[in-house]
């Protein structure tokens, strides 16, 4: 998983257009993460403050920055709040610039926050476990929770990970090298909701289910009617309260099904271009997880489609794609997302992809113009 806040290298600068005149002031910036990989995101920066070789930090989209002087540029340029480009709780999100690559026609969208490493009076003396993160108070960007008032039975069970796909722009030279394998891979629709897990486990007194939301338990009342909390009424409504369990009885084995719940009352990230937030509440599930091991272990597309169809619980199904590359990925996911805008009307959020017959990836590659109005 990247760090939220790390030391770069700037490998180059990129100059940007605008109607085929060079911008005068602004440049786009790339670097390499201090393991030397490769990162896909393009972040606009000042012209000629960084040169290749030049160390800065680089803080990821989806987090938060403090109110602190070092970053009131973001925070309130010219001492403006109102003027900031940054989302709620001061959360990093893509910016789009009227600009574009020379022999380009699409618009430049700048993501994460990036400082000249000499701006950022950090311990001489720090030693090798410093966080950075922590020190600049940089905070990850959490949803609220609704309904978790009294509806919550603790927190995640240690046998279970936190649902967070980690972005594609981040893995940009380990996933050159998974293609390069000629490892298969394959998308899945980013739905805007709420993630759900509802587990099946054996105990010493039988089956258990327990059902989750992405940090917490929820309870499970005996008379399922006496709750309102939407994890518990959308787990019986869609089925898989009883054909998950049926299922795991039946075939003895001890799964987690991934999903989302969504649609109104469920906002999501409360983005205003969601296309399902006006839908019937609903939950669909994208995963399975095998819980054999004491932990859980993504069980691949394949059988994900064979367990959801064999139960008919409802699910996102996967769909083959073959680029050659990093960049190839990037624009066929662009692809699919103009073919959603174009034959729905949907602007949607993202996909999420992942390899065919290993678990040696699986990201999530971001709309951009999606991002933005969040």
């Amino acid at each position: 998983m990247t760090k939220p806040v790390e030391i770069v290298n700037i490998s180059r600068t990129i100059p940007i257009f605008k109607n085929s005149e060079p911008a005068n002031a602004i440049e786009v910036v790339n670097f390499n993460f201090e393991n030397g990989d490769e990162c896909g995101f393009n972040v606009v920066s000042q012209k000629g403050l960084y040169q290749v070789g030049d160390l800065a930090v680089y803080i990821q989209p989806d987090y938060c920055l403090p109110d602190t002087e070092l970053f009131k540029s973001f925070t309130a340029p010219n001492g403006d709040p109102n003027k900031s480009k940054l989302g709620k709780q001061n959360r990093i999100k893509a910016i789009k610039f009227n600009f574009q690559f020379e022999d380009s026609s699409d618009l430049i969208y700048s993501n994460g926050i990036l400082l000249p490493l000499n701006e950022i009076n950090l311990p001489e003396d720090r030693e090798e476990d410093f966080d950075i993160t922590e020190y600049l108070g940089i905070t990850k960007y959490e949803e609220p929770e609704k309904f978790k008032t009294g509806n919550a039975k603790g927190n995640l069970p240690g046998f279970l990970y936190k649902t967070d796909e980690e972005n594609a722009a981040n893995c940009k030279s380990h996933i050159n090298r998974v293609l390069a394998a000629g490892e298969r891979i394959g998308w899945t629709l980013k739905v805007d909701g709420s993630s759900f897990t509802q587990y099946f486990k054996k105990t010493v007194d039988g089956w258990t289910t327990g059902i989750c939301s992405r940090l917490l338990e929820k309870k499970v009342p005996e008379d399922i009617s006496l709750t309102s909390d939407p994890w518990v009424t959308l787990s019986v409504s869609s089925g898989l309260f009883e054909k998950g369990m049926r299922y795991c009885q039946d075939n003895d084995r001890e799964l987690a099904f991934r999903g989302e719940i969504y649609g109104e009352g469920l906002k999501g990230s409360g983005n205003k271009l969601n296309p399902h937030s006006k839908h019937k509440p609903s939950l669909v599930i994208f995963g399975i997880d095998d819980l054999s091991s004491g932990f859980a272990t993504k069980v691949l597309p394949a059988e994900v489609e064979f367990i959801c169809h064999f139960a008919d619980i409802e699910h996102l199904g996967t769909t083959e794609i073959f680029p050659k590359n990093y960049d190839e990925l990037v624009e066929t996911a662009n692809s699919i997302f103009e073919s959603y805008k174009r034959e729905k009307g949907w602007i949607i959020e993202g996909v999420v992809v992942r390899t065919l017959d290993s678990n040696k990836l699986s990201v999530k590659v971001m709309n951009n113009s999606y991002d933005a109005k969040k």
